[in-house]
């Protein structure tokens, strides 16, 4: 670890002594509460410590005082390092920071402590911290200050907590162990070895980084400093289990409601979701009803439309009825194809993730990237179900631990994918005797196959049906593979020995599978500026007179209803729908994306830009300044455009840019500027 600015001069300022230094002596000299010159004390002492000499040590009505042979360890210790630079944190390293130093240090925190933590001036501090009460805002938290005592969060514990987990996981490690090194060494290693003893005896792993999270949470849980109250879940169903027995036994001073808090994590790090039978189900019409806001969030934001959307909502609904449980309380789901799915279906995750603000708007707490992750997969396997629904998913199932275990699988895959053909389960003696087709296997046991085989639990966990959900998606987008796989392999086969045809056959689909694989990974992740692929000059218009919002619709569809992209019916079908449901086509105040379904005279994808000078009145006085009109024929191919709109207009001074263009060529440029930007930002 490097010691920052202000505990590297407390230190000096020891060293220059030739006697006892006093806290009061060194609260002065740095003008600093007693509070925060322990916490520079804990700091120095863990850097000593990590560096093999002796910690400094506080005398009862003495203060410090360093021997001779300290002095020259010290000394020496720092001239190695004098060539090493201070690390400087990041602005959103900062805030990250600033948030969970707030949430675990039980007092408030003052302008001149974050000044002298990250060594920047009081304006960027301020600046900062106007960013964090937008964000907490979003939470239904606030940060309150009061002078000479310093900020402090407030609201529902609970939150706070939640938001404490997310912040604190986004650190990276050596980060979190420099806040972990604010709290006394030996309590943190105490808490640290409790929990760990806790893992043994339930002999699980627990998700990575969750004990030492936990352990800075325990000084606030040990005093019921912040009040919980846990809701909507069986504390009689908690207490009976082996993990709460435990938290018991190790931490008996904790409260009843600090003790479920601790098991709830607890279990949802050991099965990456809460059990279901602890979950009550008198909350079920609250999470239906989640379950339809999302749905229909997405609907919107994706510009799609589904046919089944009740068997959506129900497969939804399955997912949510737990892990609404874990977005509440900030248990951390362990997704470890979390970066592989963002990257692989990038436009997707990012159109997730802002219909799934509706979720959080509702709980009051952000909802993690793992877990938008996780519904990334549902909603993508939902729309290659549209786009392939003749080509349904077939799926054998082996298990021989019998009949009942084979129902549970089998009625839990379908509720996972409504849309599958699954065959009963059979043992693995009958799968080696059989021969079967079918497009995955999914066993409780490993078997020696080239068929596209998951292993699961007898019970599955998450990421038992996340590498499922997976499958179903890499499926239907590889759903050529055999043809491709069968041509190369008939003119192939007659150069090699009749022996090897059922090995060069597999190794052939292998590599169909990865060159698949590869150019779909590259249309998500490499494919830039999607929207300026659809846009140029014949695209793009700048209205100046004044238009009714039918009139504008129309204005806007000229150009692909010119180029046959779309039909009059597809116009018509735009205008028809804002009428029936109102003006929700809105992604920002100001900007309207008018779609209808493919169906409706969707002849191919494009995608036009009207700016107008004179905003367009709407049903409910809302206003537009820009219409875009996206021609969707099918369900997928428009992500990547959708995900720029949004990444574009999520910013409304980008909207005040285009809208002050005052020529067609000026828009594009504009357009290509903005993206070019957020390409940087994101490299």
């Amino acid at each position: 670890m490097l010691l920052d600015s202000r505990s590297k001069d407390i230190l000096h300022f020891i060293l220059t002594q030739y006697e006892y230094v006093s806290l009061g002596a060194l609260m002065k000299e740095f003008d600093i509460s007693r509070r925060t010159t322990y916490y520079a004390i804990q700091k120095v002492n863990a850097w000593l410590s990590e560096n093999g000499i002796a910690g400094l040590e506080i005398e009862r009505n003495k203060g410090i005082f360093l021997t001779n042979i300290q002095k020259h360890a010290i000394q020496t210790k720092l001239q190695e390092e004098k060539h090493m630079s201070e690390y400087v944190f990041s602005p959103l390293e900062r805030i990250y920071i600033m948030i969970c130093l707030m949430i675990v240090i039980d007092e408030r925190i003052t302008l001149e402590y974050l000044m002298n933590y990250f060594l920047v001036s009081r304006n960027t501090i301020i600046s900062d911290l106007k960013k964090i009460t937008k964000i907490l805002k979003q939470y239904h938290l606030c940060m309150t200050n009061e002078t000479k005592k310093g900020y402090q969060i407030t609201g529902d514990a609970i939150k706070i907590r939640a938001v404490f987990f997310l912040y604190i996981n986004m650190l990276d490690p050596f980060i979190k162990n420099e806040i972990m090194n604010l709290f006394d060494r030996e309590d943190m290693k105490q808490y640290c070895t409790k929990l760990k003893s806790m893992e043994a005896e339930l002999q699980v792993t627990f998700v990575e980084g969750t004990l030492e999270t936990l352990a800075m949470l325990l000084p606030l849980m040990q005093t019921n400093a912040q009040k919980v109250r846990i809701k909507g879940i069986s504390h009689k169903k908690l207490a009976s289990t082996q993990e709460c027995c435990l938290v018991k036994k190790y931490f008996p001073s904790l409260s009843d409601e600090e003790a479920c808090y601790l098991t709830l994590h607890l279990l949802g790090s050991r099965l990456q979701s809460i059990p279901s039978d602890v979950v009550q189900y008198g909350e079920d019409e609250e999470t239906r009803e989640l379950t339809r806001l999302l749905v229909n969030e997405f609907k919107r934001v994706a510009c799609v439309e589904f046919e089944n959307q009740a068997e959506i909502e129900r497969t939804l609904f399955a997912h949510l009825h737990t892990s609404l449980y874990r977005y509440k309380y900030g248990i951390q789901l362990g997704n470890p194809m979390m970066e592989e799915i963002m990257n692989q279906y990038a436009a997707l995750f990012a159109i997730t993730k802002k219909a799934a603000q509706v979720l959080s708007d509702h709980i009051g707490t952000p909802i993690p990237d793992s877990e938008i992750a996780y519904l990334t997969l549902h909603f993508g396997g939902f729309l290659r179900a549209m786009k392939t629904s003749v080509n349904i998913l077939k799926i054998l199932l082996v298990c021989p631990n019998g009949v009942s275990t084979g129902n549970m699988l089998k009625a839990e895959l379908q509720t996972l994918l409504p849309n599958a053909t699954i065959t009963a389960a059979i043992s693995s003696k009958e799968f080696m005797q059989g021969n079967w087709e079918c497009d995955l296997i999914v066993s409780t046991i490993p078997l020696k196959t080239d068929l596209p085989l998951v292993v699961v639990h007898p019970i599955m966990t998450d990421v038992d049906r996340i590498q499922i959900l997976k499958r179903s998606m890499s499926k239907t987008l590889l759903q050529n593979r055999s043809a491709n796989t069968k041509e190369l392999f008939q003119i192939v086969k007659k150069y090699v020995d009749p022996g090897q045809y059922k090995n060069l056959y597999s190794d052939l689909e292998s590599y169909i599978v990865s060159l698949h694989m590869i150019e779909s990974s590259a249309s998500s992740l490499f494919k830039s500026h999607a929207l300026m692929d659809f846009l140029d000059l014949t695209h793009v218009a700048i209205v100046k007179e004044p238009m009714g919002w039918e009139q504008a619709i129309h204005y806007a569809c000229r150009t692909l209803l010119e180029e046959e992209a779309i039909t009059e019916n597809y116009c018509a079908s735009i205008i028809a729908q804002l009428q029936k449901y109102g003006p929700y086509m809105f992604i920002t105040p100001d900007v309207v994306l008018a779609h209808a379904k493919s169906e409706d005279g969707a002849n191919q994808l494009a995608c036009s830009l009207v700016v107008f000078q004179e905003k367009v009145v709407f049903a409910k006085k809302r206003e537009a300044k820009i219409i875009l009109v996206l021609s969707t024929p099918d369900a997928e191919s428009h992500l990547a455009i959708l995900q720029d709109i949004n990444q574009i207009f999520s910013d409304p001074a980008n909207t005040e840019k285009l809208c002050s263009c005052m020529e067609e060529q000026a828009i594009l440029e504009e357009l290509n500027m903005v993206l070019d930007q957020l390409q940087e930002s994101f490299d």
